[in-house]
Order: structure tokens, then sequence, then C-alpha cells
């Protein structure tokens, strides 16, 4: 299962995040940035699925995330922190915090574990 969930999350990553290309002309080469540049996140969260039932669903988010890079992208940095939405429950939180803002933001923290 973890080797399953480490491939979701690489490609995952790969519709998210920008990429560096190469162009070439007269002048030489020229170095592109295409689509999001995620290198100044602060955060990455996980949800949903494995990440947030496995043990290690937040060191395999971290590890894609500042691993081996050889498509270029625009990936966060190193010291990104990585957390889990251990009760799964964001996509509720971003409804309800329309009406209850400050319960929701304490619900959020609670299952992200901050």
């Amino acid at each position: 299962m973890s080797r399953l969930t480490e491939e979701a999350v690489l490609k995952a990553l790969e519709r998210h995040a920008g990429k560096i290309r190469y162009v070439y002309g007269p002048t030489g080469r020229q170095t592109l940035a295409e689509g999001k540049d995620l290198t100044q996140v602060q955060y990455v969260i996980g949800t949903g699925g494995a990440l947030t039932r496995l043990d290690e669903g937040a060191s395999i988010l971290k590890k894609a995330t500042i691993g081996d890079n050889p498509n270029r992208l625009l990936l966060p940095n190193d010291d990104v922190e990585v957390l889990i939405d251990h009760d799964y429950i964001m996509a509720s939180i971003g409804v309800l915090s329309t009406k209850y803002e400050k319960a929701s933001l304490q619900l959020l923290k609670q299952s992200l574990g901050i």
C-alpha cells in the first residue's frame, strides 16, 4: 500500500507543480518556469485515502516533495512542513467555515495536529 501511495503522491505533484523548461534561441539557452512555482510553499497538507491511514503518510509526502527531481518540477524546499488531515475533514471545514469560522479553524487545527 505504501508504494502505491508514493506513486499517487508523485503523480499528484506532477499535475500540480510547475516545471523548469529550457528553450534554445539565437542568444543561447534560456530557462523558463511554467506552471505553479511551489518552491516557497511553507506547508504541504495530505488529506484523504492512504495518507491519512498509513503510519508513514507524512514521511511519504515529505520524501516525494523533496526527493529526486529528474523532471525539474518546482517543488517545495527542504524546509517545507508536512501536515496530515488525520480526520479527513478539510472539504467539510471549507463549507462549515462560512458560518462557524472559529469552530472550523479549531477542528482543522486539531485534525492537522497543530
